[in-house]
């Protein structure tokens, strides 16, 4: 029920400590609440749809607050819907990838980056 108050305090913390880099930071949430007032409060800021299942919707949302990435669950993640999401020039990026094959079968579906507990084992992959 704070969603959009977290969404103003996450801005006035990063509008303090790092002003200059604001609007170069990316912002991802699952909270659309958080989402829309970011956009706007900061409508220069990098968004980011945070995705725990897959939302039918999803390409919607990530228009309407011109969200220039996905980040997904990576247990829900598939070469058909990281497709779906690449083909729209978007970012595609999971977590929590903390097995190093499981990382690589995520690249080789074209997932850009992903979030681990253990980057220096993900590190490794070849």
């Amino acid at each position: 029920g704070q969603d959009k108050a977290t969404a103003q305090r996450v801005w006035q913390a990063v509008q303090a400590y790092k002003p200059a880099l604001a609007s170069s930071l990316l912002f991802s949430s699952f909270s659309l609440s958080s989402l829309e007032e970011m956009r706007k409060i900061a409508p220069e800021c990098q968004l980011a749809l945070l995705m725990h299942q897959w939302l039918p919707d999803w390409q919607s949302i990530c228009d309407k607050l011109n969200c220039i990435s996905v980040h997904m669950n990576q247990e829900i993640v598939t070469p058909e819907n990281s497709k779906k999401v690449k083909n729209t020039q978007r970012s595609l990026l999971c977590y929590t990838v903390n097995d190093p094959f499981r990382a690589n079968e995520l690249f080789s579906f074209g997932v850009d980056a992903v979030f681990s507990d253990f980057p220096d084992k993900i590190a490794q992959i070849k």
